[in-house]
């Protein structure tokens, strides 16, 4: 029995780790006027093909682009913050963050 539950313990701990192996990280500032993006991969990839939406508070959707294939993306900043900055690459590969006077916060990956 014991070796039954933590064969199961074990399983669950890699199938969560391999679950959240594609989170993507979002990272973004205001430089010179403009929205900078920047997006990778838990593993440190950047993301392919990777399309970032840029929303106001209101979350009206203000650009939606592909990312290039290092994972930036910048276009002049299209309205005041905060702005709410989404990337996504495919089923389970998204993450966000919102990006404030204040700098970046709520970063996050795929829930």
């Amino acid at each position: 029995m014991r070796k039954v539950v933590w064969l199961a313990t074990v399983m669950i701990a890699l199938g969560t780790g391999w679950a959240r192996a594609h989170d993507i990280v979002v990272w973004a500032e205001v430089a010179d006027g403009r929205l900078v993006v920047e997006a990778y991969l838990t593993d440190g990839l950047a993301p392919q093909d990777a399309t970032v939406t840029v929303q106001d508070g209101d979350g009206v959707t203000l650009v939606e682009a592909v990312m290039d294939s290092s994972g930036r993306f910048s276009a002049p900043l299209p309205a005041e913050l905060p702005l709410v900055i989404r990337v996504a690459a495919g089923p389970g590969h998204e993450g966000s963050a919102v990006l404030t006077e204040e700098g970046l916060g709520s970063a996050t990956g795929s829930r």
